[in-house]
């Protein structure tokens, strides 16, 4: 297996949202559709697949956590899936 995909694989973990405001205050938390897999848009990022990102931002399916959405999860005390690409922390709806 690729050292990246393993490391991603092994740093995929549940979080709750109040633990993730530090970093979304400093904007580094990313938001990815619960249609893309965690692992391999994370995979894809650390790759530089300009191409994927782009499309995927265009479709909405990754982009910054907006700030009615962060209030939403604070207030139901969302967790979430995480995984840190430095300098972003990508986060994903629990399914």
């Amino acid at each position: 297996m690729d050292m990246y995909r393993q490391t991603i694989r092994e740093g995929i973990a549940e979080i709750d949202w109040k633990e993730l405001e530090y970093f979304y205050a400093r904007g580094q938390v990313i938001y990815i559709s619960m249609d893309l897999d965690l692992e391999e848009t994370a995979y894809q990022l650390v790759q530089n697949n300009t191409k994927f990102v782009e499309a995927s931002m265009q479709s909405g399916l990754i982009g910054k956590v907006t700030e009615e959405l962060a209030k939403t999860w604070f207030e139901n005390q969302e967790r979430l899936l995480s995984v840190v690409v430095q300098p972003w922390v990508l986060v994903q709806r629990l399914k």
